[in-house]
């Protein structure tokens, strides 16, 4: 019994269904189902067909070895996917409901055909891995949501519907999609990418975002899109954009190509001329002539035909006047004539309808120009009906930035003329009018709603470049202002037609030029600058173009803010391209004591330096490598000397037979040089066997001195020079001292033969008391701490010292005759 009730169920269940998945008569077998799955087999396929009717099931799937058919879904109704494996299908739908299509195989192709109801659906593609193929979802038109497998390489081909829209959900880096366009003219609404993926767009796109893990996205465009959001930073590369501009730079060079050869004709014209007139047979120079007039002709009659066509040519005054190039217009009677064709010398016209025109050409950018009228006669309804038939054939996708207002126009027109033909005609020939003008009205109808939209947008565009425009239009602009005003402006610019964008940018010639500039900073990033205590600057983004710096001197060295008159650029210089630190320890020192702000920037000419970076408040300071040694006083008592005031961190010893110098280390000083003063009764003399050595040969020249290190000796006859002469401020008894003392014979008169020479002198001069006033100046060249030592040795004797040696009552007994035999231990010469 129990048998038989399983036998009974099977025959119900087969029963069942057979009769769900009904097939059409004489065309099909029973599909095998299994745990609500729906599997097909080439054994299904009857005459290239497979029909499912009024079927609700988890999936169905297609296998391979059916390898080509038109699968048919009728009411079916899938609460998971229609799965294809490899094959060549078309899909028809009607009353059926899918969430996704999965698709699997090499070389798969799957056609959507136009008449399926899956077209006016969301649903999601889905592809396994290594998949290739092709799907035809040309009348699609809503959206279809993709995930695809790893290394997939699929086509769909898109667009006969422009609402259509194609989400990228989830992909891989080696996952390949292509969008192309079902037919010339085809668009999509939108594409948006949430995965990395290796995408290719062949359709024209209303938008194109990125976004969540897009970043590594690959995405190259070949047709155009009008908006792109990239907020995944993914890489995109516009190639229809680059074709454009190809083309337009193609266009411009033929253009040039042109007009040159003109040139080239009409001075080879001149030089035949000279010649038969006699003249020279040498080339004359070269000059622009401008045209003083132009004349317009008709070749061709008037236009007294229906639909007829004729020339109008251009004369100009001087026949070989260099700016041959005009702007056509028709000024009255659009609605009469046409223009069909033009260029510089003619243009061609056609007659539309019984009335009179008025048409004018003019030079460009001159005042320059001349008017022809004419009417049009004997025209019937060919050339009428002819524009009807154009107009007819427009489409909103048609409609552009360029010729909306001409269609609005013409549109206007064909009613208004229509309207006349109804009520001047009666009968059937008032019924074709009457039917032409429904037909024309329902075209306008839609045509002016794409038109009020395209309208909406280019007064929108115009307000925006206005507002910017206002910002660069005079004056030189700051840098970023004039970036963000021409970013806005080129963009805005794509949706004007040139006419419409010349009429809001009136000097084109100006802002060309702030365009110009503005292309040269926008791959520039404002960033941040330090300056170390080394003088080492470091911006923190490397820039792609040289650059300039600048070092401005803001503040005293006391940190008191400069008058307005006082602040001057102190050192300026350049940055390589690439270059993200570089010295400015020389320039640091060589400006001296202050406080500076350092600035990197692209030097302009139209509008304001750019700044992309500067120490802002961060002040940038050279400050002074204080003397710690105080002052110490030494005197002349009974044949020695005797320390009698000061802090005692310079000393004088006698080691060895010599007289030393000594002093303690001062914070911070790499070396010592040491100067001094010789006092004779009144007189001041500067003492010193070396000169400070300039940098640049120029004793005069002390702009450099603080970076300047090397001592030259000068000779036996310049040890000691009147204050005041040349190179007075240069003279030191040593020099670079990397130690802590210095021989003191060194600051004394040499005993040689300068004394011979001026034996008269110091014979005078032996019993002058006298004084000596030692300075002792701490340097480095490593950092930003400098000596003043321009200021220390030009004002010596203002400026204090470091050691005075001297006998009681400052000069009192200690004498010229006793400071030589003291420090030399040898009788004073009187002889040579």
């Amino acid at each position: 019994m129990k048998s038989k009730k399983i036998k009974v169920c099977g025959l119900i269940l087969v029963t069942a269904v057979c009769s769900t998945l009904s097939m059409v008569p004489n065309k099909t077998v029973a599909a095998t189902k299994k745990n609500g799955i729906v599997y097909l087999t080439k054994k299904d396929v009857k005459n290239g067909r497979i029909v499912i009717k009024d079927t609700e099931a988890k999936s169905i799937v297609v296998k391979s070895d059916v390898k080509k058919a038109t699968i048919q879904l009728k009411g079916v109704k899938l609460s998971n996917e229609l799965r294809i494996e490899k094959g060549d299908y078309i899909l028809k739908t009607s009353r059926t409901k899918i969430k996704s299509i999965k698709i699997s195989g090499k070389d798969t192709k799957v056609k959507l055909d136009r008449s399926s109801d899956l077209n006016k659906r969301n649903f999601v593609l889905k592809v396994e891995k290594n998949t290739t193929g092709n799907l035809d979802l040309s009348e699609f038109g809503k959206k279809i949501t993709t995930e695809l497998g790893k290394n997939s390489d699929i086509n769909i081909k898109v667009g006969n519907n422009d609402k259509a829209s194609v989400v990228v959900r989830k992909a891989y880096i080696t996952s390949k999609l292509e969008l192309t366009s079902a037919s010339e003219g085809a668009s999509i609404s939108k594409i948006r990418v949430e995965s990395p993926v290796k995408l290719t767009v062949k359709v024209d796109t209303t938008t194109l975002e990125t976004t969540g893990k897009a970043a590594k996205a690959d995405i190259t465009l070949e047709n155009k899109v009008t908006k792109v959001k990239n907020e995944a930073g993914s890489d995109i590369v516009d190639k229809e954009a680059k074709r454009m501009e190809e083309e337009k730079a193609k266009e411009e060079k033929e253009k040039a190509e042109r007009e040159k050869a003109d040139k080239e004709r009409e001075k080879k014209a001149r030089e035949n001329r000279a010649n038969l007139g006699g003249g020279s047979s040498q080339t004359p120079s070269k000059t622009e002539k401008k045209a003083t007039a132009i004349t317009l002709s008709k070749e061709g009659g008037e236009l007294n035909e229906d639909g007829k066509t004729i020339i109008l040519k251009v004369t100009y005054t001087p026949a070989d006047a260099t700016n041959k190039n005009l702007d056509w217009a028709i000024k009255e009677g659009s609605d009469k004539v046409r223009i069909i064709s033009s260029s510089s010398n003619e243009a061609k016209i056609e007659a539309l309808d019984n009335g009179a025109y008025k048409i004018e050409a003019k030079i460009k950018g001159s005042d320059v120009k001349a008017e022809i009228s004419g009417n049009v006669t004997n025209q019937g309804d060919k050339a009428f009906e002819k524009r009807i038939d154009e107009y007819l054939k427009f489409t909103e996708a048609k409609i552009n930035k360029d010729n909306y207002e001409d269609i609005k126009k013409m549109g206007d027109e064909l009613v208004a003329k229509i309207t006349d033909k109804i009520n001047a005609t009666s009968g059937t020939e008032k019924a074709k009018w009457e039917a032409k003008k429904n037909e024309v009205s329902l075209k306008k109808n839609v045509l002016d709603a794409a038109i009020e939209v395209i309208k909406g947008k280019v007064e929108e565009a115009k307000t925006a470049i206005t507002n910017e425009y206002n910002k660069i239009k005079t004056g030189k602009p700051e840098a970023n202002i004039a970036k963000e005003a021409v970013r806005i402006i080129e963009e805005k610019r794509k949706e004007l037609s040139e006419k419409d964008f010349k009429a809001v940018v009136t000097d084109a010639e100006r802002y060309n030029k702030i365009k110009a500039e503005v292309d040269k900073i926008k791959d520039l990033v404002a960033t941040t600058l330090t300056v170390d205590e080394n003088g080492i600057a470091r911006i923190g983004r490397s820039q792609n173009a040289e650059l300039s710096y600048k070092i401005i001197r803001t503040h005293t060295s006391m940190g008191a803010v400069l008058p307005a008159n006082e602040v001057k650029i102190k050192a300026e210089g350049t940055v390589a391209a690439g270059q993200e630190s570089f010295s400015l320890l020389n320039e640091l020192r060589k400006a001296g004591l202050g406080w500076y702000k350092v600035i990197v920037y692209k030097k302009m000419n139209d509008i304001e330096d750019f700044t992309v970076a500067d120490t802002y408040n961060a002040h940038v300071k050279v400050q002074l490598l204080e003397n710690t040694l105080g002052s110490t006083t030494y005197e002349y008592d009974n044949g020695s000397f005797v320390k009698s005031a000061g802090t005692g961190k310079v000393r004088l010893n006698f080691e060895g037979g010599k007289h030393l110098l000594e002093w303690d280390d001062v914070p911070g000083a790499e070396f010592y040089d040491v100067a001094a003063l010789l006092t004779f009764e009144s007189q001041e003399k500067t003492a010193g066997a070396y000169m400070l050595k300039s940098s640049n040969g120029n004793d005069t020249d002390y702009s450099n001195i603080e970076n300047e290190t090397e001592g030259e000796f000068l000779g036996v006859d310049k040890h000691i020079c009147q204050k005041g002469n040349l190179g007075n401020a240069r003279r030191l008894c040593a020099v670079g001292v990397r130690g802590n003392s210095v021989d003191l014979n060194t600051i004394v008169p040499y005993k040689g033969s300068f004394v011979g020479e001026d034996k008269d002198f110091w014979n005078e001069a032996k019993d002058y008391q006298m004084a000596i006033d030692i300075l002792i100046i701490p340097r480095s060249v490593k950092g930003l701490y400098v000596s003043d030592i321009e200021k220390l040795l030009k004002n010596f004797s203002t400026v204090g010292k470091n050691a005075l040696v001297k006998g009681k009552g400052l000069h009192g007994s200690f004498k010229v005759k006793e400071f030589y035999e003291k420090f030399y231990g040898e009788a004073f010469p009187t002889t040579p």
